[in-house]
Protein backbone atom coordinates (compact mmCIF):
# COMPACT_ATOMS: atom_id res chain seq x y z
CA UNK A 1 0.00 0.00 0.00
CA UNK A 2 1.65 3.45 -1.19
CA UNK A 3 1.41 6.51 1.11
CA UNK A 4 0.73 9.65 -0.15
CA UNK A 5 1.01 12.84 0.30
CA UNK A 6 -2.06 13.46 1.98
CA UNK A 7 -1.47 10.30 4.14
CA UNK A 8 2.10 11.73 5.22
CA UNK A 9 0.83 15.57 6.21
CA UNK A 10 -2.23 13.66 8.45
CA UNK A 11 0.43 11.04 9.89
CA UNK A 12 2.29 14.30 11.06
CA UNK A 13 -1.10 16.58 12.08
CA UNK A 14 -1.63 13.42 13.99
CA UNK A 15 1.74 12.98 16.04
CA UNK A 16 1.69 16.48 16.36
CA UNK A 17 -1.85 15.98 17.94
CA UNK A 18 -0.81 13.36 20.27
CA UNK A 19 2.55 15.20 21.76
CA UNK A 20 0.38 18.05 22.14
CA UNK A 21 -2.28 15.73 24.44
CA UNK A 22 0.95 14.08 25.72
CA UNK A 23 2.95 17.30 27.25
CA UNK A 24 -0.77 18.64 28.11
CA UNK A 25 -1.24 15.55 29.97
CA UNK A 26 2.07 14.92 31.75
CA UNK A 27 3.58 18.10 31.79
CA UNK A 28 1.03 21.21 31.92
CA UNK A 29 -1.74 19.03 33.73
CA UNK A 30 0.74 18.44 37.33
CA UNK A 31 2.47 22.12 36.72
CA UNK A 32 -1.18 23.41 37.28
CA UNK A 33 -1.91 21.20 40.09
CA UNK A 34 1.13 21.71 41.48
CA UNK A 35 0.16 25.49 41.18
CA UNK A 36 -3.18 25.48 42.95
CA UNK A 37 -1.59 23.47 45.91
CA UNK A 38 0.78 25.80 46.16
CA UNK A 39 -1.38 28.81 46.02
CA UNK A 40 -3.77 26.55 48.82
CA UNK A 41 -0.78 26.39 50.83
CA UNK A 42 0.27 30.18 50.34
CA UNK A 43 -3.14 31.09 51.24
CA UNK A 44 -3.05 29.20 54.32
CA UNK A 45 0.49 30.76 55.49
CA UNK A 46 -0.46 33.57 55.05
CA UNK A 47 -3.66 33.50 57.32
CA UNK A 48 -1.60 32.01 60.13
CA UNK A 49 0.70 34.46 59.79
CA UNK A 50 -2.41 37.47 60.06
CA UNK A 51 -3.49 35.13 62.88
CA UNK A 52 0.02 35.26 64.48
CA UNK A 53 0.32 39.08 63.80
CA UNK A 54 -3.29 39.45 65.46
CA UNK A 55 -2.26 37.46 68.56
CA UNK A 56 1.09 39.18 68.63
CA UNK A 57 -0.52 42.92 68.33
CA UNK A 58 -2.89 42.01 71.01
CA UNK A 59 -0.92 40.66 73.43
CA UNK A 60 -0.42 44.51 75.12
CA UNK A 61 -4.07 45.16 75.38
CA UNK A 62 -4.76 41.31 76.83
CA UNK A 63 -1.06 41.90 79.47
CA UNK A 64 -3.79 45.39 80.34
CA UNK A 65 -6.78 43.71 80.95
CA UNK A 66 -4.46 41.00 83.00
CA UNK A 67 -3.51 43.99 84.84
CA UNK A 68 -6.43 45.65 85.73
CA UNK A 69 -8.15 42.34 86.44
CA UNK A 70 -5.49 41.47 89.17
CA UNK A 71 -6.07 45.45 90.36
CA UNK A 72 -9.99 44.61 90.70
CA UNK A 73 -9.56 40.91 92.42
CA UNK A 74 -7.18 42.42 95.02
CA UNK A 75 -9.07 45.49 95.54
CA UNK A 76 -12.48 43.27 95.99
CA UNK A 77 -10.23 40.32 97.89
CA UNK A 78 -8.45 42.91 100.39
CA UNK A 79 -10.48 41.80 103.41
CA UNK A 80 -10.97 38.23 103.07
CA UNK A 81 -8.20 36.64 104.71
CA UNK A 82 -5.46 34.57 102.26
CA UNK A 83 -5.41 30.96 102.76
CA UNK A 84 -4.75 29.45 106.22
CA UNK A 85 -4.28 26.04 107.97
CA UNK A 86 -6.65 25.29 110.36
CA UNK A 87 -4.82 25.28 113.52
CA UNK A 88 -3.93 29.47 112.63
CA UNK A 89 -7.70 30.04 112.09
CA UNK A 90 -8.25 28.67 115.61
CA UNK A 91 -5.16 30.45 116.94
CA UNK A 92 -6.66 33.52 115.22
CA UNK A 93 -9.95 33.25 116.66
CA UNK A 94 -9.01 32.31 120.25
CA UNK A 95 -6.61 35.40 120.07
CA UNK A 96 -9.74 37.51 119.76
CA UNK A 97 -11.71 35.59 122.44
CA UNK A 98 -9.01 36.20 124.85
CA UNK A 99 -8.97 39.90 123.69
CA UNK A 100 -12.25 40.78 124.78
CA UNK A 101 -11.87 39.09 128.74
CA UNK A 102 -13.53 35.52 127.45
CA UNK A 103 -12.08 32.03 127.55
CA UNK A 104 -12.88 29.25 124.93
CA UNK A 105 -13.78 25.33 125.03
CA UNK A 106 -14.68 22.62 123.00
CA UNK A 107 -13.52 24.87 120.21
CA UNK A 108 -13.94 23.07 116.51
CA UNK A 109 -12.56 23.45 113.29
CA UNK A 110 -13.02 21.54 109.93
CA UNK A 111 -9.16 20.25 108.83
CA UNK A 112 -9.44 21.21 105.89
CA UNK A 113 -12.00 24.50 104.54
CA UNK A 114 -14.10 23.87 101.70
CA UNK A 115 -15.57 25.24 98.42
CA UNK A 116 -17.60 28.62 98.92
CA UNK A 117 -20.52 30.25 97.21
CA UNK A 118 -21.49 32.71 99.34
CA UNK A 119 -24.42 35.53 99.04
CA UNK A 120 -24.26 37.78 101.69
CA UNK A 121 -26.20 40.26 103.28
CA UNK A 122 -26.41 43.26 100.77
CA UNK A 123 -24.96 45.95 102.94
CA UNK A 124 -23.17 43.49 105.37
CA UNK A 125 -19.20 44.30 105.50
CA UNK A 126 -18.20 40.60 103.93
CA UNK A 127 -20.86 42.00 100.78
CA UNK A 128 -19.25 45.31 100.46
CA UNK A 129 -15.71 43.94 99.98
CA UNK A 130 -16.81 40.86 97.92
CA UNK A 131 -18.49 44.22 95.49
CA UNK A 132 -22.11 42.48 95.74
CA UNK A 133 -24.47 45.06 94.19
CA UNK A 134 -28.22 45.06 94.15
CA UNK A 135 -29.48 43.71 90.99
CA UNK A 136 -31.01 47.25 89.72
CA UNK A 137 -27.64 48.62 88.91
CA UNK A 138 -25.65 45.76 88.74
CA UNK A 139 -24.08 45.57 84.98
CA UNK A 140 -23.18 41.93 83.72
CA UNK A 141 -19.68 42.66 83.76
CA UNK A 142 -20.08 43.00 87.60
CA UNK A 143 -22.08 39.95 87.71
CA UNK A 144 -19.22 38.07 86.16
CA UNK A 145 -16.51 39.57 88.59
CA UNK A 146 -18.59 39.10 91.39
CA UNK A 147 -19.51 35.34 90.38
CA UNK A 148 -15.85 34.76 89.75
CA UNK A 149 -14.47 36.35 93.37
CA UNK A 150 -17.27 34.11 94.93
CA UNK A 151 -15.78 30.94 93.41
CA UNK A 152 -12.74 31.32 94.67
CA UNK A 153 -13.96 31.48 98.54
CA UNK A 154 -13.24 28.96 100.73
CA UNK A 155 -14.77 28.27 104.21
CA UNK A 156 -13.45 26.97 107.49
CA UNK A 157 -16.41 26.31 109.89
CA UNK A 158 -16.28 26.64 113.13
CA UNK A 159 -17.91 26.28 116.66
CA UNK A 160 -16.84 27.13 120.22
CA UNK A 161 -17.83 27.66 123.37
CA UNK A 162 -17.05 30.75 125.12
CA UNK A 163 -17.07 31.77 129.00
CA UNK A 164 -17.00 34.77 130.68
CA UNK A 165 -19.45 38.00 131.63
CA UNK A 166 -22.51 38.65 129.09
CA UNK A 167 -20.88 41.98 128.41
CA UNK A 168 -17.83 40.88 127.05
CA UNK A 169 -19.87 38.12 125.40
CA UNK A 170 -22.03 41.00 123.39
CA UNK A 171 -18.16 43.14 122.87
CA UNK A 172 -17.23 39.74 120.77
CA UNK A 173 -20.29 39.62 118.79
CA UNK A 174 -20.00 43.19 117.89
CA UNK A 175 -16.35 43.63 117.49
CA UNK A 176 -16.93 40.73 114.87
CA UNK A 177 -19.21 42.30 112.55
CA UNK A 178 -17.53 45.35 112.59
CA UNK A 179 -14.18 44.79 112.66
CA UNK A 180 -13.91 41.21 111.00
CA UNK A 181 -15.57 41.05 107.59
CA UNK A 182 -14.52 37.22 106.40
CA UNK A 183 -15.51 35.95 109.86
CA UNK A 184 -19.44 35.62 109.39
CA UNK A 185 -21.78 34.40 112.29
CA UNK A 186 -23.74 31.79 111.67
CA UNK A 187 -25.68 31.58 114.94
CA UNK A 188 -25.61 32.15 118.33
CA UNK A 189 -26.59 31.48 121.76
CA UNK A 190 -26.46 32.68 125.19
CA UNK A 191 -27.17 31.50 128.77
CA UNK A 192 -26.40 33.73 131.87
CA UNK A 193 -25.88 32.31 135.18
CA UNK A 194 -24.02 33.85 138.77
CA UNK A 195 -21.87 31.83 140.45
CA UNK A 196 -20.14 32.62 144.10
CA UNK A 197 -16.16 33.20 144.15
CA UNK A 198 -14.27 31.71 147.23
CA UNK A 199 -14.81 35.34 148.65
CA UNK A 200 -18.79 34.65 148.35
CA UNK A 201 -18.80 37.37 145.70
CA UNK A 202 -21.51 37.27 143.00
CA UNK A 203 -20.30 37.04 139.70
CA UNK A 204 -21.75 36.74 135.66
CA UNK A 205 -20.96 33.17 134.22
CA UNK A 206 -22.36 33.32 131.09
CA UNK A 207 -21.83 31.11 127.98
CA UNK A 208 -21.86 31.97 124.83
CA UNK A 209 -22.27 29.31 121.92
CA UNK A 210 -20.87 30.59 118.76
CA UNK A 211 -21.27 28.94 115.12
CA UNK A 212 -18.74 30.44 112.59
CA UNK A 213 -17.58 30.69 109.17
CA UNK A 214 -13.99 31.87 108.45
CA UNK A 215 -13.44 32.82 104.63
CA UNK A 216 -10.10 32.79 102.37
CA UNK A 217 -8.90 32.94 99.04
CA UNK A 218 -5.58 32.35 97.11
CA UNK A 219 -4.06 35.77 96.80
Amino acid sequence: MEITNRDKKLLSLLSVILIIVLFANFVIRPLLAQRNDLAAEFKEKQQTKETMENAIASIPQKEARLKASRTDFEKETKDIYPMMESHKVERMITKLILKCGLSSRDFEIAAKPSVSVLTPYLESSLAKSLGTKGSDDSSSEDSSKNSITQSVLYSYPVSVNILGTKANAKKLIDKIYADYPSIRIVSYGMSSETALTTSNKVVDASTLSLVLEVYMCRK
